[in-house]
């Protein structure tokens, strides 16, 4: 049943070089469905872009960082529900 347990989506350690990543875009919304390895939110580093997956299936129940937010590495930045 789909909203028991809570799945932080925090930002990874993406490089050696840089602790900090920019949100440049959202491919989910809040209260959207997701699956496994769907692609959530893209980020940029001062080297690279990433797209950050869903760990599992679920339901997206909170963003918290919108597109041009600084995001720090390890700081949540979304919350599934599953």
């Amino acid at each position: 049943m789909t909203g028991d347990k809570k799945i932080e989506i925090k930002l990874p350690d993406l490089t050696a070089s840089s602790e900090k990543a920019i949100v440049t875009f959202w491919h989910a919304k809040e209260n959207s469905a997701v699956t496994k390895e769907q692609d959530l939110v893209e980020v940029v580093t001062d080297k690279a872009s990433f797209c950050i997956t869903a760990p599992c299936d679920g339901k997206i129940l909170s963003i918290f960082k919108k597109v041009g937010d600084e995001v720090d590495f390890g700081e949540k930045i979304a919350e599934i529900t599953v």
